[in-house]
């Protein structure tokens, strides 16, 4: 089973972009879908970070698995 929190920041403790941190956020209330937030340090503001627009929360799902990401949620 998928761990997916929303507005939560969680730490990628495994899979691609392991010690990285994310967050999910639904939008389908204004964009019709799903946020997905990477930042590889979240006390600098400045650096390397990603975001994934997707439809369905079934691609969110798929995305996590694929990602093989096992997460550690509300770190901060």
């Amino acid at each position: 089973m998928v761990d997916i929190r929303f507005d939560t920041v969680g730490k990628i403790k495994k899979g691609d972009y392991q010690g990285w941190y994310v967050k999910v956020v639904d939008d389908s209330h204004k964009s019709g879908g799903y946020f997905i937030y990477l930042i590889q340090d979240i006390d600098n503001k400045n650096s390397e970070g990603y975001d994934e627009w997707l439809e369905t929360l079934e691609i969110v799902r798929g995305y996590f698995i694929e990602s093989n990401w096992e997460i550690e949620w509300d770190i901060k």
